[in-house]
């Protein structure tokens, strides 16, 4: 035995390593759904870990009639800064060279799947977790019960109402899609269809809706169609609140990500061990930037 050498298939300078790490980004791509929805601000080469996002004040009451031969009032405009302090979340796993060595790849291969995702689900977590103080904690939809139509359509009112930028997205937990694909299916009175027209934009409720009830059940998470022309998708990492889960209709403006790095899967050797050590980690912070631009829907779980 003394002339043969053997290396581990999860030593950092086998190939190995490159499969790892690409199967490591494209499950943690997989699973996020709602960090891609909001603002990103990249801060990775911002000195100082503290950042600050500006709101500028609503202006839209200031304007006055010009009366000839009088100057216009000043109209003093001070910002406020939200302030956003990324942390680093991960985990860490030590995958001994006598089991990297008895378990094919394939075997493994749920194992850094659970990684990937886990790291990638925690921004979703976080940033759904912002959803109950949307609209300053005025929600649409009844608690115990299930989503109908005419609460989502409640919420898309209320956002315009706010002047929230356009164009507007709804994240809602799979039960609460359901719900409402279930419900818009089952509308087809005149006073439904001609509702959902002037909202859609000319089309029939069953045009509208015909979407989302073709996608809901075909994929676990991610865009599921749309309703009265406002994307829905469909996301398991929707907080319970109480028995009840809390999507939200919003803009992208209503909640901003100050990300230092998305997804960084790094291998090492412990030759002590003897392992390779492999780790997964993100370093971003989440905060409500805009709470008019947003609003929960809280719905029975």
């Amino acid at each position: 035995m003394a002339n043969e050498s053997t290396t581990t298939l999860w030593a950092a300078q086998n190939s190995l390593s490159v499969i790892v790490r690409a199967r490591l980004l494209e499950y943690a791509q997989r699973s996020t759904v709602i960090g891609n929805l909001f603002t990103v601000d990249d801060t990775a080469s911002v000195r100082g870990l503290v950042h600050g996002v500006s709101r500028w004040p609503d202006l839209s009451g200031s304007i006055t009639d010009i009366t000839e031969g009088t100057d216009l009032a000043n109209v003093a405009v001070t910002a406020t800064t939200v302030q956003i302090t990324p942390a680093t979340v991960g985990m860490l796993a030590e995958i001994h060279d006598l089991l990297g060595s008895s378990t094919p790849f394939a075997g493994l291969d749920p194992f850094i799947r659970q990684m990937g995702s886990a790291v990638a689900e925690e921004l979703d977590d976080d940033i759904a977790g912002l959803f109950t103080a949307l609209n300053g904690a005025v929600q649409v939809g009844t608690t115990t019960v299930d989503l109908a139509l005419s609460d989502f359509i409640d919420g898309i009112v209320i956002v315009q109402t706010n002047q929230a930028p356009a164009p507007y997205f709804s994240v809602l937990h799979p039960r609460q899609v359901g719900d409402l694909a279930n419900h818009v299916g089952g509308f087809t009175t005149a006073t439904h269809a001609t509702a959902i027209a002037g909202i859609g934009g000319g089309n029939s409720a069953g045009t509208q809706t015909a979407g989302l009830l073709d996608t809901v059940g075909a994929q676990t998470m991610g865009f599921t169609g749309s309703v009265a022309g406002v994307p829905v998708y469909s996301s398991p990492r929707v907080i319970s609140a109480g028995g009840d889960r809390q999507g939200c209709i919003a803009s992208s403006d209503a909640i901003t990500v100050a990300r230092k790095w998305s997804i960084r899967p790094e291998q090492d050797r412990n030759i002590a061990g003897p392992a390779t050590l492999l780790a997964v980690t993100s370093a971003y912070g989440v905060a409500e930037t805009a709470d008019q631009f947003g609003v929960p829907v809280e719905t029975d779980a």
